[in-house]
């Protein structure tokens, strides 16, 4: 894959260099000592890594929020779409907070909707609607 196929280049480097930066200041995603134990994480990886992959950006934040259900770098590091960010593949093997990296990496992907934007698509299908 070509750097021409990806997506928000510059984006993903800028984040793979915060990522860097964090992981030298310490840092990484907080891991508490009084991790309250979840069910959730009494599953076999498999089945936690399914169950994850469903999950899109916000439920994952809040799932680390309420119930602190922490999931292996090696999930994080498999996540994201490597034909859409090749950058991942030349950094694997580094040590990074790669949950923040990877949910980061999905706001490019899946940027929010902004402000307003709803209103705007209704009125334009409300005109498509008239036209045809």
């Amino acid at each position: 894959m070509n750097e021409n196929d990806a997506i928000a280049t510059t984006s993903v480097r800028l984040l793979i260099q915060q990522c860097r930066s964090r992981s030298k200041r310490g840092l990484a995603t907080r891991k508490s000592i009084l991790v309250v134990q979840c069910r959730l994480s009494t599953l076999p990886l498999e089945l936690q890594y399914m169950i994850m992959d469903y999950l899109d950006f916000q439920d994952i934040c809040t799932m680390k929020r309420c119930i602190l259900w922490t999931v292996a770098d090696g999930y994080w590091k498999s996540r994201p779409q490597r034909g859409l960010f090749y950058e991942v593949d030349q950094i694997l093997e580094e040590d990074l907070d790669w949950m923040w990296l990877c949910l980061k990496l999905e706001l490019i992907k899946f940027p929010p909707p902004r402000e307003g934007s709803e209103a705007f698509l209704q009125g334009v299908e409300g005109v498509s609607g008239r036209v045809k």
